[in-house]
């Protein structure tokens, strides 16, 4: 004449009759849902009739008994694969993961993944794919964890990559598989087939230009500059490069080079220049960001030289009109496109103008 109470989990709060022995459900049904079992697990059960609500009787002596033995390997495969920050050698694929312990992701190139993992084999991961092992010819671990997110590297432009996404339990050291995987693919973003073309230069200063070109078919372009020879550099495809407009301030290559953009539109300003100095530049189409590919063949190519000093200095200085507080100077111009005139009383001028700078001039001494 006992009342249980019947949480619907083994081994949860509720009634435990007995050692081991847990009472899962009660109803006057002809079903019931049990979780928190463990994979691989023996379970045995009894199931007794009964009469009454508060003071029960039951039919001790004739329990139906039955015996189910849960499978060890997942039943629920991983789902909703999506990928993002697709570049030309690498992506992002999410997913929903199973109900495993673990998953394991196999990628192949060009062609669906057909490789099926054994039970007893942990897999090494490598997010690299040119460096992943191979678990069958050309398909390779990219990933092995708990998540449901893989950063995957090492990939080529404009190439499908068929994914596969197996769950695992992990049991006491053994791995077993669902050899159900979800699947998935995705291409790279592919090389740019259309150079940017017609670099142009203006607005030619001291220290600074502006560049200016028509935009191929990629993403966006890397531009190099480099100082009294042609650029001998080319871009290495999935290398991302640091750019600064201020050439001055930018990382030499190993040519000489400096990249000075690395960007979507078609113009760049540059500052950090040298007077009267000859530059070269080239632009390469590239598309991606992180990872590009770029068009290396027939770059854009473009020089220009800065404004410099002036060679010939103005001559034959001559005054009229002097009165007592004033005077009128007149003289020969030289090859400048301005001059600057420096006065001082009573001595020789000896300051120099600083290249760069401007001076704000008053005719009143």
């Amino acid at each position: 004449l006992q009342s249980y109470s019947s949480p619907g989990s083994c081994g949860s709060a509720g009634s435990r009759l007995g050692e081991d022995n847990f009472m899962v459900n009660q109803n006057n049904n002809e079903e019931a849902e049990i979780t928190g079992l463990q994979p691989g697990e023996v379970y045995h059960f009894a199931v007794y009739e009964y009469n009454g609500t508060n003071l029960r009787v039951y039919n001790r002596t004739a329990p139906y008994r039955f015996t189910i033995a849960l499978p060890v390997a997942p039943d629920v495969p991983a789902g909703s694969a999506s990928f993002s920050l697709i570049e030309a050698g690498s992506l992002r694929l999410g997913f929903a993961p199973g109900n495993g312990t673990g998953r394991i992701v196999v990628a192949r190139a060009d062609g669906p993944v057909t490789a099926l993992p054994v039970n007893g084999i942990h897999y090494l991961a490598n997010a690299n794919f040119a460096l992943a092992a191979e678990i069958a010819p050309g398909q390779k671990v990219v990933y092995n964890n708990t998540g449901g997110l893989a950063d995957i590297t090492g990939l080529l432009a404009g190439t499908t990559y068929h994914f596969a996404v197996y769950e695992y339990t992990l049991l006491n050291g053994t791995y077993y598989y669902l050899t159900t995987p979800h699947i998935a693919s995705r291409a790279t973003l592919p090389f740019p087939t259309v150079q940017a073309s017609h670099a142009q230069v203006a607005n030619i200063g001291a220290a600074t230009a502006s560049i200016g070109f028509t935009a191929g078919n990629g993403s966006g372009r890397l531009v190099l500059l480099r100082q009294g020879e042609a650029v001998a550099m080319v871009p290495a495809q999935y290398a991302t490069y640091t750019a600064s407009s201020s050439f001055s301030s930018a990382a030499p290559q190993p040519d000489g080079s400096r990249v000075v953009a690395a960007t979507g539109t078609t113009q760049v300003d540059v500052s950090g220049l040298m007077p009267g100095t000859t530059y070269f530049g080239a632009v390469f189409e590239m598309n991606g960001s992180s990872r590009p590919a770029y068009l290396i063949q027939q770059p854009a190519t473009f020089r220009f030289t800065t404004i410099g000093a002036p060679a010939i200095p103005a001559a034959n200085a001559a005054t009229d009109e002097q009165r007592n507080t004033s005077l009128r100077l007149t003289w020969t111009n030289g090859s400048g496109q301005k001059r600057l005139v420096i006065l001082r009383a009573g001595l020789p001028v000896n300051a120099q103008p600083v290249n760069h700078s401007r001076y704000p001039g008053n005719s009143f001494f």
